[in-house]
């Protein structure tokens, strides 16, 4: 089931705002990331929307850092918290202080009830919301959202991927 909000809808505004605040937990990771490993290549766990980091990809690791074991992850490591090795420690809490976007804040002001969480799509125009289907899955849209088609969502869809890839190409 697809959803549309628009910019002047109380749900569009409030996701907007999560994920306006989620991109800047993201560049302060990612800074932090460079700051105490040279690395802003990281990764984050799905919970999260932005700023939770469960891995930082480092060329040449020293011992305060452990491997972390996801498959596709090969390369990425995360500080040892421990009294032997102080500086990696030190490093984790830095890490574990960072801001947080928990993705079920984002879910509950689009209506997700249940597990997992919908699709979503943000641009100056509209909210594009994909609710998810099956399993334990429960969708109740907001009052403001309105129920679109298929066809509309991905016109949709197409018209955001396409202004989104000229204005990467104008800013390169």
């Amino acid at each position: 089931m697809y959803y549309k909000a628009l910019p002047d809808s109380e749900t569009y505004q409030e996701a907007k705002r999560i994920m306006d605040h989620g991109k800047e937990c993201h560049k302060a990771a990612k800074s932090l990331c460079l700051e105490l490993f040279g690395s802003d290549e990281k990764f984050t766990n799905n919970a999260y929307k932005r700023g939770k980091l469960t891995g930082v990809k480092i060329s040449n690791p020293g011992p305060e850092m452990y491997k972390v074991r996801i498959k596709g992850y090969d390369g990425f490591y995360l500080p040892r918290r421990s009294k032997q090795y102080p500086n990696g420690a030190e490093a984790a809490n830095k890490l574990e202080q960072l801001e947080k976007v928990p993705a079920r804040d984002l879910f509950a002001v689009l209506g997700n009830k249940g597990l997992g969480g919908p699709g979503v799509i943000l641009s100056d125009e509209f909210l594009l919301i994909q609710a998810p289907t099956g399993g334990f899955s429960r969708y109740e849209p907001p009052a403001d959202v309105i129920e679109i088609l298929g066809s509309e969502f991905s016109d949709l869809r197409k018209q955001h991927e396409e202004k989104t890839k000229s204005e990467k190409a104008e800013t390169a």
